[in-house]
């Protein structure tokens, strides 16, 4: 790539921030509700997540120790 393209693709990426930038804050009122709604949906994905992993994490431990009783037994 020569020097004139990548300028001008720097240069459009600013400008692309920028108008994006512009339209964020133009429509600051519509993403607020929206962003409520994301935080209560990743804090329950967070919970799920919690819950599966300690099941997950519980049964590993049974697993291992049904096998040490079974290895102990041989």
């Amino acid at each position: 790539m020569n020097r004139t393209t990548k300028s001008l693709l720097w240069i459009g990426g600013i400008t692309a921030g920028v108008l994006a930038g512009v339209a964020l804050v133009k429509n600051r009122d519509k993403f607020s509700s929206e962003n409520e709604k994301m935080t209560k949906w990743l804090s329950d994905l967070k919970k799920t997540l919690e819950d599966k992993s300690r099941k997950m994490v519980d049964s590993g431990s049974k697993a291992i120790q049904n096998g040490t009783k079974a290895f102990q037994k041989a």
